[in-house]
């Protein structure tokens, strides 16, 4: 989700900010940090107007380009245990 597009969320800068926070600035698929990565908030479930904590996650520009470009789905991969990476709140 590029700046523009945070346009159009009530408050989006907020939920952005919780989200990067909770997520310790990293990307939840591949681990790449704000250093560099260009971090975006997704919506898990596509829906733009769900934006409770549970459905966000933090991805950096290259895994959020595969998400949307490729319909990339976490779940669908053996080799990942939990949708999305590990929950930061279980950290």
């Amino acid at each position: 989700m590029g700046k523009s597009d945070s346009i159009n969320i009530p408050h989006w800068a907020r939920i952005r900010k919780r989200i990067l926070e909770r997520d310790g600035y990293q990307c939840r698929i591949c681990g790449n940090d704000g250093d560099g990565a260009q971090l975006n908030v997704h919506h898990k479930d596509w829906d733009r107007t769900h934006n409770q904590d549970k459905n966000l996650v933090t991805l950096c520009s290259r895994c959020h380009k595969a998400v949307h470009m490729e319909g990339y789905k976490p779940i669908l991969f053996e080799d990942w245990p939990e949708p999305w990476g590990k929950d930061p709140t279980e950290w």
